[in-house]
């Protein structure tokens, strides 16, 4: 079978993860406006070597003195 992403476009993905570090999978399909679905770009990124880094929420109130 021939592979969803070719070689250019893993590169893309490579260089946007790079020039934005917290970018989600959603963000990178539709920055490069790939055709494929999220779970395709998700098993790229991680034989790529990159991992989840969950995102923490929390109170803006912490901030304040």
């Amino acid at each position: 079978r021939k592979p969803s992403l070719s070689s250019e476009d893993l590169s893309n993905i490579d260089k946007a993860i790079q020039q934005q570090p917290d970018i989600t999978i959603d963000e990178i399909i539709e920055k490069l406006d790939l055709p494929v679905t999220n779970e395709t770009v998700r098993k790229a990124v991680i034989k790529m070597g990159y991992v989840y880094k969950k995102k923490s929420l929390y109170a803006s109130e912490r901030e304040r003195p």
